[in-house]
C-alpha cells in the first residue's frame, strides 16, 4: 500500500542559516575530498600504494561527510501515521462499496471489526459487469481485527480486481493462487462468491470453506440453506482448479433474498452454525428487504463484539 503525503516546510531565518551552513560544509568537504584524491593519485604514481589507499579512503570519507551535511534531516510529522490510517480506511471503504443495481434489485452489506477496531479480517467486494451480471465476494481472513487487517486489506485489493475480468468458475481458484503465493504464516481464508443474472434472477454460488448462504423464499416466508457449494479454504492447497470449487445454482424469484454472512454471525458455545443462524434471524424480526437489515444482523451476531462480523443481503423486489 503506497500513500503519497505532502510536507509543508516553513522557512525562517534560523532554517535558512542552517541550510546555508550545510551548503558551506558540503562545499568545504568536497574541496577537501578533491585535494585528498589528487594527493592519492600523486602518491600512487610515486609508488606508495598503501599510503595512496589511506589517503583515498580519507577522501571518500570526507566526501561522505559532505553529503551527509548537505542532506536535510528527514521530517516525519506526527500526522503521517494518522493520515496513512485514514487513507487505508478510505481505501477499504471504497473497495467494499456496493455498485448501483437496476430497478427491482437491492444489495446491502455491513462489516463490523472485532473489538471495534478500524480494520477487519472480513471484507466484501462487489462488481457489476454490464447490465445483467452482478458479482459479490465475502472473504474471511484468518484472525480478527487489526491482527488480520493488514492481510485482509492486501488480499481485498487483489480479489476485487478478479471480479469481472475472471469468469465466475475461475474466481476462487485465482484467489487461491494469489493467497498461496503470499506465503503468509497464517495465510488461509474462507470465501463465498455469488454471481447473479439481474435479468433472470438466476445465480451460481461457489464456496471455499465458508458457511453456506441462505435464501429467503417469499412464497413460503422461510429461510432455506443453499447447500452443495463446497471447497477447501483458500491458501491451503496449491494448484486448485475450477472443479475443486463446485458451484451450486438457484433462482431468486420476485420477493426473494440471498443472505451471505461470516462465521462471527452464527458461532457461539451454545449453538451450532445452523441453530445459531436461526436464532439470529429470529432475533432480528424484520424482513430481509427492510433497510438496515444487514446492520441489525451484525449487531445480533452470536459472537458479539469479540469477533469480526459481516453480512451481505441481495434482494429482488
Amino acid at each position: 500500500m503506497f500513500c503519497t503525503m505532502a510536507v509543508n516546510t516553513h522557512f525562517t531565518p534560523q532554517v535558512a542559516a542552517r541550510q546555508t551552513s550545510r551548503r558551506h560544509s558540503a562545499v568545504g568537504a568536497g574541496v577537501l575530498a578533491f585535494v585528498l584524491i589528487v594527493s592519492a593519485l600523486i602518491t600512487a604514481r610515486l609508488g606508495g600504494l598503501a599510503a595512496a589507499a589511506i589517503v583515498l579512503g580519507a577522501g571518500g570519507g570526507a566526501f561522505g561527510i559532505g553529503l551527509t551535511a548537505a542532506r536535510p534531516p528527514e521530517q516525519a510529522p506526527r500526522s503521517y501515521p494518522i493520515r496513512m490510517l485514514s487513507e487505508l480506511r478510505e481505501r477499504v471503504r471504497v473497495q467494499g462499496a456496493m455498485p448501483k443495481l437496476p430497478p427491482g434489485w437491492r444489495v446491502e452489506s455491513s462489516v463490523r471489526a472485532a473489538g471495534g477496531d478500524s480494520f477487519s479480517g472480513d471484507f466484501v467486494t462487489a462488481n457489476r459487469s454490464g447490465e445483467c451480471r452482478f458479482e459479490v465476494a465475502l472473504v474471511d481472513v484468518s484472525g480478527n481485527g487489526l491482527e488480520a487487517g493488514s492481510r485482509s486489506t492486501l488480499m481485498g485489493g487483489a480479489v476485487s480486481g478478479l471480479l469481472g475480468p475472471v469468469e465466475p468458475d475461475r474466481f476462487l481458484p485465482a484467489a487461491n493462487d494469489y493467497l498461496v503465493r503470499q506465503g503468509w504464516s497464517e495465510g488461509f481464508a474462507t470465501a463465498i462468491h455469488v454471481c447473479v443474472d439481474l435479468t433472470t434472477g438466476c445465480y451460481s454460488i461457489g464456496s471455499a470453506g465458508h458457511p453456506a448462504p441462505v435464501q429467503f423464499q417469499a412464497a413460503t416466508t422461510t429461510w432455506l440453506p443453499v447447500e452443495g457449494a463446497s471447497g477447501t479454504c483458500l491458501g491451503v492447497l496449491d494448484g486448485q482448479e475450477a472443479g475443486d470449487f463446485p458451484r451450486v445454482e438457484g433462482v431468486l424469484e420476485h420477493g426473494d433474498s440471498l443472505l451471505l454472512y461470516s462465521d462471527g454471525i452464527v458461532e457461539s458455545r451454545e449453538f451450532d452454525l445452523r441453530d445459531g443462524l436461526r436464532e439470529v434471524l429470529a432475533e432480528v424480526q424484520v424482513a430481509p428487504d427492510a433497510p438496515g437489515f444487514a446492520d441489525r444482523l451484525c449487531e445480533a451476531g452470536r459472537s458479539g463484539s469479540g469477533a469480526d462480523r459481516t453480512v451481505v443481503v441481495i434482494c429482488r423486489d
